[in-house]
């Protein structure tokens, strides 16, 4: 995580949080100005049928997937801004149990063992 970026544990700030989010590849538009909130302690569900998005909503959330444009912070961070793809998985309660899905800090299980 950059120096001086911290995860926020403010109750009231939102745990994911996406406004007017777009994601394209290449000439395609995979997400088209997403809106939504999750807050801290909410159990939410990701449906849809196959190629709708749901992956590149999770990529993005994780900061591995380019946002073209539009904002997405989770517990207040920039997931892209924290995030290089080739550090290999991301996780941290921060504080906040109930957010399962929060990619801030690097992290390394195993690295030996799995050849990192």
């Amino acid at each position: 995580m950059p120096r001086g970026t911290a995860p926020s544990q403010d109750p009231d700030t939102a745990a994911i949080a996406a406004s007017g989010l777009h994601v394209s590849r290449g000439r395609t538009t995979i997400l088209r100005g997403l809106e939504f909130s999750i807050m801290p302690g909410r159990i939410t569900g990701l449906i849809g049928p196959s190629g709708s998005g749901k992956t590149t909503l999770m990529r993005a959330i994780v900061g591995v997937q380019k946002i073209s444009r539009g904002t997405l912070s989770v517990l207040g961070v920039i997931p892209t801004e924290v995030v290089n793809a080739a550090d290999g998985g991301f996780a941290s309660d921060a504080g906040m149990g109930s957010v399962m899905i929060v990619m801030v800090e690097p992290c390394r299980v195993g690295g030996g063992a799995l050849g990192f």
